[in-house]
């Protein structure tokens, strides 16, 4: 029963949460409050080891701000935020022993603006998976080995020419608006925003896999200007044979 979706049918994902400890997606909180610092904080509440990671980088923020931190609390000034959410636990019905961990972020010292951005973290069993080709090599040819691309850089190949497609058609109308210069400038830019080679594929190490297609988090910045936020590449898998 535990296994059966809202329509009544086999669910792989309802099968694999119902199989686990319930502390592995149940979601946990952390607030705190130090002088001009608000910091609200959930993550997946079975795994310490993203606690772990989130602890480190709340500190480093504390201690890189420790002079603002210190500060009287002055209406005139702005309040320090270090905000993360636990936004999603993903499946896919490709492999039943895959999850991975979604979570947003938002961190503010100050300026014009705040840093956003995604965190993503990936288990095979309840082994880290870090690299994306890592995951895909056994997560799909569980499902079929034959279809599957064996060439780690004709695989992040498929990832730039994929992600740069989308990035351009979701870019539609400002690109249309630029002149020649700037529109050039402007897939220089989004050209080195997606940039890899066998061994650095830092563009792309933020990533997660849902029912049947790949993800990928591209943050601001990386090949657009703040302004234009941020961009989430979605490819099916039917594209990475």
């Amino acid at each position: 029963d535990k296994c059966k979706g809202a329509n009544g049918k086999t669910s792989v994902a309802d099968c694999l949460l119902a199989g686990l400890d319930k502390n592995i997606y149940a979601v946990a909180t952390f607030t705190e409050s130090v002088g001009l610092l608000k910091t609200d904080i959930s993550y997946p509440a079975g795994r310490i080891d993203i606690l772990d990671i989130i602890k480190a980088d709340y500190e480093k923020f504390k201690s890189d701000y420790s002079d603002m931190l210190q500060a009287s609390t002055s209406p005139n000034q702005n309040p320090l935020m270090y905000t993360v959410n636990y936004d999603e636990l993903a499946t896919t019905t490709y492999y039943n022993n895959y999850l991975g961990y979604k979570l947003t972020y938002y961190k503010y010292a100050g300026g014009a603006h705040g840093s956003p951005g995604v965190w993503a973290y990936n288990y095979i069993g309840n082994k880290k998976v870090d690299n994306a080709y890592d995951a895909y090599t056994e997560i799909f040819s569980a499902a079929d080995r034959s279809k599957i691309i064996k060439d780690k850089s004709q695989f992040y190949k498929t990832l730039h020419d994929e992600s740069k497609k989308q990035v351009v058609k979701s870019l539609g109308e400002l690109l249309d608006r630029m002149g020649k210069d700037e529109k050039k400038t402007e897939m220089n830019w989004i050209e080195e925003g997606l940039s890899y080679s066998a061994t650095n594929t830092v563009n792309y190490d933020t990533w997660w896999i849902k029912d049947d297609s790949l993800y990928i988090y591209i943050a601001p910045y990386q090949v657009v200007s703040y302004a234009y936020g941020d961009r989430e590449v979605k490819i099916n898998i039917d594209t990475l044979k």
